[in-house]
């Protein structure tokens, strides 16, 4: 049966720019899948005032129009009641906007409807809130990649001539994600030993490399990493958007686990080299059972506990 097109995907987008990206690669295989309007709902930057929306850096999304005002706030006054408990109102107003809510069934488990997508007479708008991080819920990685290319050139004269270097050099992408989790999550905290590990792997197979360290606690990087060959280089002063488009000029990547790198190491410019991830995306998430792409490789870390 035809789908309608007429008929939208909203797609709640927030928090940091991998989760951002994310969701709009769920919306988008959704909306490419069933002939629907891709639509955004940016209400959530209203009310985490730390987070930024940044997907406009991005030719694709940066075409996407925004869920009207009207029908955000409405939705907002369905969320605010589903989190008070007042079922009623949330149902009420899900009626109104005639909405389907599709949440995902767990962070990484994604949701049925991306295995069989839906096309059916289902009148109703379409609305996406969650996370997505499983490679099921990607489109065609041609696709993707095509809609996901840069807006604009660096701001800085000295980004731009690093990332030229990146891209000539053998240059290895290595991120460190510490503030958050250690202040809220230290469980999920990656150990110096996972990258003692990722480090050695690709010094065993690879010289003449350029190492090139992304951190939100550079100086816990400097203190507690070493790593052979020529010093490191350290990404500083530049926005997200600089530092994700300098991590895809290098040929290997070593990620945290965190989306953020991630995306790095699949929005690479060189399409060989070596990608590590850790074993355990989070306590209890194996990594190769959601985010792990063909050819990656996932090794413990023998300093954290699963």
């Amino acid at each position: 049966m035809t789908a309608n097109t007429k008929k939208n995907v909203v797609v709640r987008i927030g928090s940091g720019l991998g989760n951002q990206l994310f969701r709009y690669a769920a919306g988008l295989r959704l909306a490419s899948d069933t002939g629907r309007q891709l639509r955004f709902d940016l209400t959530d930057f209203i009310i985490y005032h730390n987070r930024m929306y940044q997907l406009n850096h991005f030719c694709g999304p940066a075409k996407v129009r925004h869920w009207s005002y009207v029908r955000s706030l409405l939705y907002l006054s369905a969320w605010l009641g589903y989190l008070l408990e007042r079922r009623g109102i949330h149902r009420s107003v899900l009626r109104l906007l005639n909405i389907r809510r599709i949440e995902e069934s767990s962070a990484w488990g994604g949701h049925t409807i991306f295995q069989k997508p839906v096309l059916d007479d289902d009148h109703k708008t379409w609305y996406l809130d969650g996370y997505y991080q499983n490679l099921s819920c990607l489109p065609d990685e041609k696709m993707l990649r095509g809609q996901l290319q840069w807006r604009h050139s660096f701001k800085r004269r000295v980004s731009e001539t690093l990332y030229r270097s990146l891209c000539a050099s053998n240059a290895v992408s290595v991120h460190v994600r510490r503030a958050d989790y250690v202040n809220h999550y230290p469980k999920d905290l990656l150990s110096g030993a996972y990258y003692k590990d990722a480090v050695e792997h690709v010094w065993r197979r690879e010289k003449n490399v350029k190492w090139i360290v992304f951190s939100d606690d550079p100086d816990w990087c400097r203190q507690e990493l070493h790593f052979p060959g020529p010093p490191p280089l350290f990404a500083e002063g530049n926005t997200p958007c600089e530092d994700l488009r300098l991590m895809t000029a290098c040929r290997h990547h070593i990620v945290a686990n965190s989306t953020f790198s991630w995306w790095g190491a699949y929005l690479k410019d060189h399409r060989h080299g070596i990608t590590i991830l850790p074993e355990y995306w989070l306590q209890g998430v194996r990594t190769d059972t959601c985010l792990k792409k063909t050819g990656w490789l996932t090794i413990p870390d023998k300093g954290r506990t699963t």
